[in-house]
């Protein structure tokens, strides 16, 4: 694996350009995330674009590079996914790693969530998020909660997110309850988030805004 090749930077650039605003919505138009500290790592998953879905992983520190290639290893055969192009960046105490998969059919998509879980639970704090077009008959997960993990799940017209607190990291794997397909409304909701919903929002934009800065900074760099 290469140590961020430039392959394709500004198709990652951009959708995690897409998941921040996207991101940023999805938290202030939903419930306030019960943990004040940033998570261990951010999963992003944009199923919008065509041909192939751009993913990007993010950490508050750096992690090895071996260990990114074992974690993107885990995380391969828990989800079935074969990524392609996978870039890594390091730099400013932060690790990216981002990869391509081919293109899903939305419409009945399972959301891997408890595959990525269990594929990431070392990693006891954690963000995902999946941007499917909106209106899609998606199968998501709700909020759960049992011995191992506890998760808080806000769904708005296409953006699906969670956040995940891993209580004991034993468990092999998860069954966690999925709803029918069921499509969300493409419309913005009318009500108007409180100013703690607005605070949970920045946040996770700023954490985003930072795996962005990392693959900006690799770019100059390189170019450099």
């Amino acid at each position: 694996m290469k140590s961020f090749s430039l392959l394709k930077p500004l198709i990652f650039l951009l959708s995690a350009l897409c998941i921040l605003f996207a991101s940023a919505h999805v938290f202030a138009a939903g419930t306030v995330a019960k943990s004040v500290a940033g998570p261990d790592i951010l999963v992003l998953v944009n199923a919008r674009t065509p041909v192939a879905q751009n993913v990007a992983i993010s950490f508050p520190k750096i992690i090895p590079g071996a260990r990114l290639e074992e974690l993107l290893t885990s995380i391969s055969r828990q989800t079935g996914w074969n990524p392609s192009s996978p870039e890594i960046a390091s730099d400013n105490g932060m690790s990216s790693v981002t990869f391509q998969i081919p293109e899903v059919n939305a419409n009945g998509w399972v959301l891997p969530v408890a595959n990525l879980i269990t594929a990431c639970k070392e990693y006891r704090n954690m963000k995902l998020v999946f941007l499917v077009p909106p209106g899609s008959a998606v199968q998501a997960p709700d909020n759960y909660q049992d011995r191992y993990v506890s998760i808080d799940a806000v769904h708005d017209a296409g953006t699906y997110a969670y956040t995940v607190a891993v209580k004991d990291t034993s468990f092999v794997s998860l069954n966690l309850p999925v709803a029918k397909p069921s499509t969300l409304p493409t419309a913005e909701p009318v009500n108007k988030p409180s100013p703690m919903k607005i605070i949970s929002a920045v946040f996770l934009a700023a954490v985003v805004a930072t795996g962005v800065f990392i693959l900006v900074r690799a770019l100059t760099h390189k170019n450099g």
